[in-house]
């Protein structure tokens, strides 16, 4: 995935800034990841509230530096390596 995503990021010509910012992105990413995974929450529903807010957060962020096609791009490559329904909301899970 990383090879794809580098080769993806290549493709849009980003000046060695922006491409520093979005270095800078996904690794604040990966942290606060990491720190959701270690806390605990009184419900399903404030553990899904918590990591919606990180996905809105970390969106928002990287419309401040990528087009919307960049990011739907992005988001593309990064979720092509899950199986087929992965991550897709209840009631709209591909069948085989």
């Amino acid at each position: 995935m990383q090879a794809r995503l580098t080769a993806l990021v290549d493709s849009w010509d980003l000046s060695d800034e922006e491409r520093e910012q979005l270095t800078e992105l996904r690794e604040s990413l990966y942290a606060d990841m990491q720190e959701l995974r270690g806390q605990s929450f009184d419900s399903r529903e404030e553990r899904r509230e918590a990591w919606q807010a990180l996905r809105d957060e970390h969106h928002e962020a990287l419309s401040e530096l990528l087009t919307d096609e960049q990011i739907a791009e992005m988001r593309e490559v990064m979720q092509g390596n899950h199986p087929k329904g992965y991550g897709a909301p209840r009631g709209e899970r591909r069948s085989n």
